[in-house]
Order: C-alpha cells, then sequence, then structure tokens
C-alpha cells in the first residue's frame, strides 16, 4: 500500500514541475546551435543517389533488351525516367538551397 502512495506522489510531484521553456537548454551547460544539422540532409541525398542509381541501372537494362518492344513501350519508357530523373533532380536541388 506505502509503494502506490509512494508512486502517486511521485507523479503528482512530477505533473506539479515547472514546464521546460524552448528557449533555454534543458541541459545548461549545453549551447543551442543556430545551424541545421547536415545528417538529415546528407542521408537524403544519399538515399536520392541510390534510388538513382536504380533508375538508371534498369533503364540501361531495358536499352540493352528493347530491340523486340514496340515504339510505344519504348516512349512510355522513356518518358517515365526522364519524369523520375527530374523529380530526383529537382529533390536534390531543393536540399542544396537553403
Amino acid at each position: 500500500m506505502e509503494e502506490g502512495l509512494r508512486i502517486w506522489s511521485a507523479v503528482r510531484t512530477r505533473l506539479e514541475a515547472a514546464p521546460v521553456r524552448r528557449d533555454e537548454p534543458t541541459i545548461p551547460q549545453v549551447q543551442q546551435q543556430d545551424v541545421s544539422f547536415l545528417g538529415p540532409h546528407a542521408i537524403a541525398i544519399f538515399v536520392s543517389a541510390i534510388e538513382m542509381g536504380v533508375i538508371i541501372a534498369c533503364f540501361m537494362r531495358f536499352v540493352g533488351r528493347s530491340d523486340k518492344e514496340k515504339t510505344r513501350i519504348k516512349a512510355l519508357v522513356y518518358f517515365l525516367t526522364f519524369v523520375a530523373v527530374c523529380v530526383r533532380f529537382f529533390i536534390l536541388c531543393l536540399f542544396w538551397i537553403p
């Protein structure tokens, strides 16, 4: 029974604590950084580069085997590859513009 009271008083004390201010660091010795972090952008560029490699590899495989395909299929693959490359390039440009 006493254990339940101790837990309840700890929860109540924790709920009554002052809220954390967002303009101050939680740990006083750590200073805030004014620059944005590179990590998420670097990972996004890395993933985008892998996706671009997969798109180009699939396109090159299709070009090597496209002798028997109809012209409409070739045009569709060329168009979709062009759109995919443009989208990847656009995403890459978004990450380089601050």
